[in-house]
């Protein structure tokens, strides 16, 4: 059982953690999101969330053929296909949930 109690980081501390995430987690974490196979989808993503807002910022200068379905909410002409067909917010939530990683460890 962890009998430290916990206490606020003062800035110092803050800082020095930053800069250590940066300088060693976060190329790692660049470079898999940006090769890894497994975050294709999220790359593919990505690139169309730039260009649609690259097309939003055209239409709002002047009306393209988009005109109509920015900011509609209406995605029904693109629905989810393939192994994504089914995703739900809840599922997405209840994966998060249910990580084993996220479970309390046993008290010894």
């Amino acid at each position: 059982m962890c009998t430290r109690a916990w206490r606020r980081f003062d800035e110092a501390e803050k800082k020095a953690t930053e800069d250590r995430m940066n300088r060693l987690i976060m190329p790692e974490v660049e470079r898999r999101v940006n090769t890894d196979p497994r975050y294709a989808d999220l790359r593919r993503v990505y690139t169309a969330r730039v260009a649609a807002e690259f097309i939003r910022q055209q239409d709002a200068a002047s009306p393209t053929d988009f005109h109509k379905v920015i900011n509609s909410n209406d995605v029904s002409s693109w629905p989810l296909r393939g192994e994504n067909k089914d995703w739900t917010r809840e599922s997405v939530y209840q994966a998060y949930v249910n990580y084993p990683s996220l479970k309390p460890m046993p008290r010894s």
